[in-house]
C-alpha cells in the first residue's frame, strides 16, 4: 500500500489525537521509568549500569529514547524536504503525504512526555542528593530549580511544539519545518557521548570520534541551516536577502533568531569543550 494511502489526506480529528498522545505519553513514561532502567538497559550495559546512581540511570533511559526519536525526526524531515510538492512551492506546499500532520501529534506527545521526564529526573536527583529535604525546597522551588537548570531545554521544546504546529494546521513551511527536523541529526550523537562519560570512557578514541561527529553535525545541521534557509527563501521570492528577511513576520524572525543564539551558544560549549579534551595526552582505546 502506498504510504499516502496509509496515511491519509486529512488532519487527524482532535478526538484521535487526543487519544493517540495519551497513549503514547504513558507509553514512553514506562519506557523511561520502568522498562528501560528496570530490565531492557541492565541486560544490554550489565557492568555499567549496575554502577550508575539511580538518577543517572533515569537520565540514560530518557537520554535513550530521545536519541530514537531523533532519528525518527530526521527521516520524516528527510522524506518532507525530498518531496516533489514542498520542493517546487516551498513556501505553500504541502507535501503528498502529509506526513507533517500525523508526526505532529508524534512529536507534541514526545515533547510533552520529554519535559515531563526532564523535570522527574531533576527532580529525583534533587532528592537524591538531599538537596530538596536540607534545603526544604517546596515543589514550586522545586519546579523554579528546574527551569532554572534546563531553561534552553524548554524553550527548545516549546518553539518546536509551536513551529511544528502552525506548520500543520495553516499549510505554510512544511518545506521549512522539514529542514527544521533535521537538526535533531546531532542529537543522538550528544546522549551516546554522555554514556560513554558515564561508563567511564571520556578519555577513549570512541569519546573523541563521538565529539568530532557531535560537532560536524551539529555545525552543520543547526549553524549553518538557518541561514541557509533564509538564503533559499530569498532566492525563491526572487528578493535580496535583507528584503527577503523584512518580509518575513516578526515573529519568525524573533524566534529564529533566539533559536540561532541557543544553537550558538551550544556550539560555543562544544568548543571549548573539544579544546579541553584536545590538551589531554593520554587517550585509552
Amino acid at each position: 500500500m502506498p504510504l499516502a494511502a496509509m496515511l491519509g489526506n486529512e488532519s487527524i480529528p482532535p478526538l484521535n489525537a487526543a487519544a493517540f498522545s495519551l497513549i503514547e505519553v504513558t507509553l514512553l513514561f514506562y519506557l523511561y521509568r520502568y522498562a528501560l532502567p528496570g530490565r531492557i538497559l541492565p541486560t544490554l550495559f550489565p557492568g555499567t549500569f549496575a554502577g550508575l546512581s539511580s538518577g543517572d540511570k533515569l537520565e540514560w533511559s530518557m537520554r535513550t529514547l530521545s536519541a530514537v526519536q531523533a532519528v525518527a525526526a530526521v527521516c520524516v524531515g528527510l522524506l518532507i524536504i525530498n518531496d516533489d510538492a514542498c520542493i517546487e512551492h516551498i513556501i505553500l506546499g504541502k507535501s503528498h503525504y502529509r506526513i507533517l500532520d500525523h508526526y505532529s501529534v508524534v512529536a507534541t506527545s514526545y515533547y510533552l512526555y520529554d519535559l515531563y521526564a526532564m523535570w522527574y529526573t531533576h527532580r529525583h536527583r534533587l532528592l537524591e542528593s538531599g538537596a530538596a529535604k536540607t534545603r526544604r525546597l517546596s515543589p514550586a522551588q522545586q519546579l523554579w530549580s528546574f527551569l532554572q537548570a534546563k531553561a534552553s531545554f524548554v524553550f527548545h521544546h516549546v518553539f518546536v511544539l509551536v513551529a511544528g504546529w502552525l506548520a500543520a494546521a495553516t499549510g505554510k513551511g512544511e518545506f521549512f519545518a522539514g529542514c527544521f527536523l533535521l537538526t535533531e541529526a546531532s542529537t543522538p550523537f550528544v546522549h551516546w557521548r554522555w554514556q560513554l562519560s558515564k561508563a567511564g570512557l571520556k578519555q577513549s578514541y570512541a569519546y573523541v570520534g563521538l565529539s568530532a561527529l557531535l560537532m560536524l553535525s551539529f555545525f552543520c545541521v543547526r549553524v549553518l541551516l538557518i541561514p541557509y534557509l533564509y538564503h533559499l527563501y530569498a532566492a525563491h521570492a526572487h528578493l535580496p536577502l535583507l528584503d527577503a528577511a523584512r518580509s518575513i513576520p516578526n515573529v519568525c524572525n524573533i524566534s529564529c533568531g533566539i533559536l540561532y543564539a541557543l544553537s550558538m551558544y551550544w556550539f560555543a560549549l562544544m568548543v571549548k569543550g573539544a579544546a579541553q579534551l584536545l590538551r589531554r595526552k593520554e587517550l585509552t582505546v
